[in-house]
């Protein structure tokens, strides 16, 4: 396997990877679009790292922290 493509090939390439490294434990903190949480909760991906994550399990912090 080839790591750090910067195409969609790496399992943790844009916003849904970063994500998915998130769920996956490999971090703390995710920069993501304001709509990837919502894309890949609640049932709407199939993947097995999304397939059970809620919405409610995840919290969007604004530019100013709140």
């Amino acid at each position: 396997m080839i790591y750090c493509r910067r195409d969609a090939s790496e399992d943790y390439y844009g916003h849904t990877g970063a994500f998915r490294c998130l769920v996956e434990g490999g971090g703390h903190v995710a920069f993501v679009k304001h709509t990837t949480v919502t894309e890949n909760t609640g049932g709407k991906k199939r993947e097995w790292w999304a397939r059970d994550n809620l919405n409610d399990d995840f919290e969007l912090l604004c530019p100013d922290g709140e």
